[in-house]
């Protein structure tokens, strides 16, 4: 189907990759990723998709982060993803986790989340920037 394999994210090997897909995505640059982490490669070794897990408490982990590459077809990007969410889930049994816990507004990563086991909760997500009020 697809000439990919997934990797375990290296700040090393991919992080200026990372940081030029976040840039043309016009996403904001995260604080520090995450310890956990996979990239989906193709043939030629350029990344396509990262996903990280972020560990907390009571053996919890977040999705904190989904990124794939606009210049690969939308099949390809798909497909990456899904790589990577199946070595994510994979990787945080074998650390123990208990629990993944994710928050997305993307119908695609909602539909491919349910595909995964993940459950739809009945919550309301609040947020407070504190960018806004930094001088107060």
């Amino acid at each position: 189907m697809f000439d990919l394999r997934v990797e375990e994210y290296s700040t090393i090997k991919h992080s200026n990759a990372f940081v030029d897909i976040l840039l043309r995505r016009s996403e904001r640059l995260p604080w520090e990723p995450p310890t956990m982490g996979y990239t989906t490669v193709d043939c030629e070794s350029r990344p396509v998709a990262f996903g990280f897990l972020r560990e907390c408490e009571g053996n919890y982990a977040i999705f904190d982060g989904l990124l794939t590459d606009p210049d690969f077809k939308s099949e390809v990007r798909d497909h990456a993803l899904e790589l990577v969410v199946k070595e994510l889930i994979k990787a945080a049994k074998l650390k123990n986790i208990k629990n993944i816990i994710g928050f997305t507004s993307d119908k695609h990563t909602l539909m491919r989340s349910i595909n995964h086991g993940f459950l739809c909760i009945d919550q309301q997500l609040i947020a407070l920037s504190l960018e806004a009020n930094i001088n107060e």
